[in-house]
């Protein structure tokens, strides 16, 4: 009897054990499951902050390229006063027309004039938010209009549009590119994995939709979403929100991110059932669960790798995306603080410049201006003052000078000017007068104290100081220093004439040994051993630090510009060496800013070896098989 009730306290107590045991793998399963599905949460969070981050890079980068690309358009059209002219410089851009499906260019009747489409031409557009709402404002900003079919193609777009300004001011029309928006989902589609994930963009003027994955119904493109969303978008730039899709019915939570200064937003959602579905896929067997996280590794990974290149081409410029990048942002074609064409835009629009000059017979006059006075209002009042400063002057000289001439900021309290399609070099005295008379008057600072600066102002003309960007950049650059010792605030123009120049030879010939076949960047190669050539030229002449510093700072700017000119071809046609490419420009880059700050020690010479060793194998080594790709690919 004792036996068998310590047998049954034995049995009883380990099944007490083993419910214990049970209950205590239960309880810890459930703990286990509900920190895995905070942590799946977050990590899904954070996943989609990344992914929302690289989609509004991605975005802010198309629309401020199409931006540009209307802007050169109109700069065309506005010179040449030309339809056929304009047309013709259209058809010529190279746009990805996967993304540009059109680009029209629209009288201030509101009269189709250019258009791919034969059909629209003549036909009016006078009725049109778009073309009214620029007719009526003229803040320089692009108008972004909804989603709405085509009254002739019946293709589902959205237009960005940028006004046409008379030389008076009024209002000469419009230039419209209009988008699909199927590009942008195909793109959100491809790094958006999960059954119920959406990625939308949005207006947040008119709270509509202008791109979708999934694609939404049609009748949902042209009526504003109404969400509790909204509210928390309009009081913060970016955030997290939990909310019933008012699109498809879906309970998600939104990462929201606003795209730039842009009016649009960009948001992702992920539904419970991605938690859930994740969380099951990290609880299965050993070998599933690594599985589950060299996915969610890669995927990440290519997250991460977008982010940067559109932060250093769209950052460097992000890679203007992760840079187009840490650059094209970065590396902006404008200056951030005036608003004003930067160094690479400055040497694009003047190369185009000499390139209309030598076709039409015309004279061109590059003005080289740096300010007097400037660095003792940054001594005594500070940087924000210099900067009112440099804000004050840029837009006065902008109001001094024809739209369709080019005012850049060089950099600090240098500024450049080009004067185009000058029939002859007389009115050039004028125009630099006006630039000093214009600064005669005080400048008011924030703080409501007055300040004065005036200009040195260096000229020289296309063809009679130089026929080359760097001939006349040299002679430009020692006129205005002529300027400065002659007591400043006047102008010189330079008795340089192309004869006079020098006959040594170059450092660094430029043979057919360094061409690859694409014309594109076989001009910019030769642009560049000519400057190499300059800065070798400058430095035995003994010529002044200052000016030679600025030669290099002028050859690092180009280069940059000329990295993404390559960075374009290779995203545009696939390249497969793209990544190695682009990690070899960026350590140049690097190198050359680096060893650039041992210019004031003298060592001149061996920086100028290291750009030009690394220059000519560059050539040789990379971008002949990248031409031998490109030419492969039918681009020559």
């Amino acid at each position: 009897m004792n036996h068998s009730v310590k047998l049954k306290q034995k049995i009883t107590l380990l099944w007490a054990v083993v419910l214990l045991v049970l209950v205590a793998m239960f309880l810890a399963g459930l703990e286990a499951r509900s920190r895995s599905y905070a942590e799946e949460k977050a990590r899904l969070e954070h996943e989609a902050t990344l992914a929302n981050l690289a989609f509004s890079e991605f975005t802010s980068q198309v629309v401020n390229q199409v931006d540009a690309l209307l802007s050169s358009v109109r700069q065309f059209y506005l010179r040449t006063g030309s339809i056929d002219e304009t047309e013709g410089f259209i058809n010529n851009l190279g746009f990805d027309k996967s993304i540009v499906d059109n680009i029209y260019l629209i009288d201030a009747s509101g009269a189709v004039q250019i258009s791919h489409d034969q059909k629209t031409r003549g036909r009016s557009i006078a009725d049109r938010d778009f073309f009214q709402a620029l007719r009526d404002r003229n803040d320089g900003l692009p108008f972004i209009s909804a989603v709405e079919k085509g009254r002739i193609t019946d293709k589902l777009h959205f237009r960005i549009s940028c006004r046409i300004n008379r030389p008076d001011g009024s209002f000469g029309g419009i230039v419209v590119a209009t988008i699909n928006p199927q590009a942008f989902a195909d793109y959100y589609q491809r790094l958006t994995p999960g059954a119920q994930k959406v990625v939308a963009l949005f207006g947040t003027n008119d709270k509509k939709i202008r791109a979708r994955f999934p694609e939404p119904e049609p009748a949902q493109w042209s009526k504003p979403i109404e969400s509790p969303l909204w509210a928390q978008i309009n009081a913060t730039d970016n955030g997290v929100f939990q909310t019933i899709s008012p699109v498809d019915g879906i309970p998600r939570i939104y990462v929201f991110t606003k795209v730039g200064a842009l009016p649009l937003v960009m948001m992702l959602g992920f539904s419970e059932a991605d938690i859930v579905r994740s969380v099951e896929q990290h609880t299965r067997p050993l070998l599933q669960g690594a599985i589950a996280t060299i996915v969610f590794v890669l995927m990440l990974s290519i997250i991460l790798t977008i982010v940067f290149i559109s932060r250093e081409r769209f950052e460097r410029a992000n890679q203007k995306l992760g840079a187009l990048y840490k650059q094209m942002r970065t590396q902006a074609m404008f200056d951030a603080l005036t608003g004003l064409p930067s160094r690479p835009m400055f040497f694009d629009h003047l190369s185009k410049e000499l390139s209309a000059a030598r076709r039409n017979d015309k004279s061109v006059a590059l003005l080289f201006l740096d300010l007097d006075g400037f660095k003792l209002i940054n001594d005594e009042f500070g940087h924000d003052a210099g900067d009112s400063v440099l804000k004050t002057v840029a837009k006065r000289w902008l109001g001094s000078v024809r739209e369709i001439d080019t005012v850049a900021r060089l950099g600090g309290d240098e500024f450049a000017i080009i004067v185009g399609n000058l029939d002859g070099c007389e009115s050039i005295a004028n125009i630099a007068q006006k630039l000093i008379d214009v600064l005669h008057a005080d400048i008011e600072l924030p703080d409501g104290r007055f300040v004065h600066v005036g200009t040195s102002i260096g000229i020289a003309i296309y063809p009679d100081n130089g026929t080359e960007i760097d001939s006349l950049l040299a002679a430009a650059d020692t006129a205005m220093y002529a300027s400065k010792s002659r007591g400043k605030n006047t102008f010189t123009r330079s008795d340089q004439h192309p004869d006079r120049q020098g006959s040594n030879g170059a450092w660094v010939p430029f043979n057919s040994s360094h061409l690859i076949g694409i014309e594109e960047i076989d001009q910019q190669h030769r642009q560049l051993v000519s400057m190499v050539n300059q800065i070798n030229q400058a430095i035995i002449a003994k010529t002044a630090q200052k000016s030679i510093e600025r030669l290099f700072k002028e050859l690092i700017a180009f280069t940059i510009f000329h990295f993404e000119t390559e960075h374009r071809l290779m995203v545009r046609y696939a390249y497969p060496g793209l990544a190695v490419h682009d990690h070899d420009h960026e350590q140049l880059v690097d190198e050359v800013t680096r060893i650039a700050s041992e210019l004031p020690q003298g060592n001149d010479l061996l920086v100028l070896q290291t750009i030009k060793d690394w220059l000519i194998g560059h050539i040789q080594n990379a971008d002949k098989p990248l031409g031998a790709f490109l030419i492969k690919r039918g681009l020559s």
